[in-house]
């Protein structure tokens, strides 16, 4: 069965960017945005609503002289990414990292935070300043502050 979705309002109370120092040198830095959030009709072991949230996430390497080259006259593909090689890097330093905080319409609190798991530099691919392209995993972290009102009673 698949559940109804509930479009919310919602606030910003708090969007940022996020910095990263990774350990080529590079600094990135990460921002994602919430573009919409629905209640579904579904709720948790505890009762509790379920949430869907849409988010946008960006990220911007800043890459140090020695790593910049010829920009590539092409955006590759992900596959052409992949394919012509890339090398492993870590996140040594987070230099900032809070989660975005969201007021929903329904007095709920979310917030979001973006898990990088996995960080790769392409060896051959450049973007439009010469910055070498990056391949990111992540993944969300959310939190919900939900009133008790919307939690689900006891059959």
């Amino acid at each position: 069965m698949i559940a109804k979705l509930m479009p919310l309002e919602f606030e910003v109370i708090d969007e940022h960017w996020n910095v990263y120092l990774l350990s080529d040198g590079t600094k990135l830095r990460e921002k994602h945005v919430l573009l919409s959030i629905a209640r579904t009709d579904a709720f948790d072991a505890l009762g509790r609503p379920v949430y869907q949230p849409f988010l946008f996430t960006f990220f911007v390497p800043l890459a140090p002289e020695e790593l910049r080259g010829e920009p590539s006259n092409v955006a590759p593909s992900p596959r052409a990414l992949a394919d012509a090689g890339t090398e492993a890097v870590r996140v040594e330093k987070v230099e900032y990292e809070e989660p975005n905080i969201y007021r929903l319409e329904d007095g709920t609190i979310a917030s979001f935070r973006i898990v990088i798991t996995s960080v790769k530099r392409s060896l051959k691919y450049y973007d439009q300043f010469g910055v070498p392209v990056y391949i990111i995993e992540s993944t969300v972290a959310p939190s919900f502050e939900i009133p008790k009102s919307l939690w689900k009673g006891e059959e």
